[in-house]
């Protein structure tokens, strides 16, 4: 039969907070916000068409999400 790999206390795990800032090549970054960002690039069906990019952004802190799209048209001499 099949047995789950969880234990009861790792259920009651919660995630863990990102820190509010970080020291890199001594520079110190501050986070303001917490996103999940996923981008789509897909290349264009036409001569014309470049590409599509697009990108979803998800605030992890508030669950609003907001996307953005860019259509890459080429010029007429390409």
């Amino acid at each position: 039969m099949y047995q789950s790999l969880q234990s009861q206390e790792s259920e009651k795990m919660e995630q863990p907070a990102p820190s509010a800032s970080f020291l890199f090549q001594g520079v110190n970054y501050e986070l303001h916000s917490t996103e999940s960002v996923r981008r789509n690039v897909s290349p264009g069906s036409t001569e014309k068409l470049g590409g599509v990019v697009t990108e979803t952004i998800l605030d992890l802190e508030t669950s609003q999400k907001s996307s953005v799209c860019l259509v890459i048209l080429l010029s007429a001499d390409a």
